[in-house]
């Protein structure tokens, strides 16, 4: 007798959720408000990937390099408004910090992200002006460099089952725009061979170089990005249902919204045309590293929707 009451209480609860929530609505709520986060993780880091990250330890003077993984967290908010039954349009924004890796400085090479500054003299060379040495580019390591990032998408979204919206499996595809900024204010360690003279010989211990970026600096960059979700929603009450998904993201194409000049009047050229460190750490083009680095993410997502 206890199991059949259970039972019917159990369908009564489904009943209730299901068949009473009207065709154009959540129990006549059509309006969506969600508040999630998103865990961001690589499946396969090192096919896409093979940039290392370089962390400095102050107390230990230690320079160590890992892989990058970049498990990085971000968090969002969306809106979306259902048009029928099965359908949705909204607008998400979704708010998080990122790692760039430490990419190939060497200027005679074709891959070199640094092309804004031509090296005159000794191609595989740039100076430091607070250490008043030269550093060799082609075992240059850098610590990571910090990268802000905000994403602004416009929403269709559409069930999968034959539940009311938006309960049940659900999937979503976005289209819109990214916004990232670039910490230049942070203090960057440096890695290097180095010598007092182009003309001498390289060192054969490498040193470690902490470079100073400026305060005024704006390296900024807009990208196209594109997101299919697909995450499934339980209700909690009347006006709460938890989401629990994954999506998949990435950057179609990074625009460099910073002009060439101010990056060459915050870093100009030093000693024989050699380009600063300083130039290279904080001033350089960052498009292509942003894009390779976002060019396929995979995330976790948990979410919480309040409906109206």
């Amino acid at each position: 007798m206890t199991k059949f009451k259970l039972l019917a209480l159990s369908l009564f609860v489904g009943i209730t959720f299901y068949g009473s929530a009207q065709k154009d609505g959540y129990f006549g709520k059509k309006n969506m408000l969600s508040l999630h986060g998103n865990w961001f993780f690589r499946s396969v880091p090192q096919v896409f990937y093979q940039e290392e990250i370089y962390t400095y330890r102050e107390p230990s003077d230690e320079f160590v390099s890992g892989f990058f993984r970049n498990h990085i967290g971000t968090v969002g908010l969306s809106f979306k408004r259902l048009v029928s039954e099965r359908t949705a349009f909204g607008l998400q924004v979704d708010l998080g910090m990122r790692n760039l890796g430490s990419p190939n400085f060497d200027l005679s090479s074709k891959s070199t992200f640094s092309s804004v500054w031509s090296n005159e003299l000794n191609q595989n060379a740039v100076w430091s002006e607070g250490h008043e040495k030269f550093l060799r580019l082609t075992d240059l390591e850098l610590s990571r460099t910090k990268m802000v990032n905000r994403q602004l998408l416009l929403t269709w979204s559409r069930t999968k089952t034959t539940t009311v919206m938006p309960l049940g499996l659900m999937s979503a595809f976005g289209l819109g725009v990214q916004y990232a900024s670039i910490r230049g204010n942070q203090n960057i360690y440096a890695k290097a061979y180095s010598k007092d003279q182009l003309d001498s010989s390289w060192s054969t211990d490498k040193m470690i170089f902490r470079t100073n970026g400026p305060n005024t600096l704006n390296n900024e960059y807009l990208g196209l990005v594109w997101m299919w979700d697909v995450s499934l929603n339980y209700a909690v009450s009347r006006n709460l249902i938890f989401s629990l998904g994954s999506d998949i993201r990435g950057v179609a194409h990074v625009f460099s919204l910073s002009k060439e000049a101010d990056f060459r009047n915050a870093f100009p050229l030093s000693q024989h045309g050699v380009p600063t460190i300083e130039a290279l750490a904080y001033g350089r083009n960052f498009k292509n590293e942003i894009r390779k680095e976002m060019l396929f993410q995979n995330t976790f997502r948990v979410g919480l929707i309040f409906m109206f």
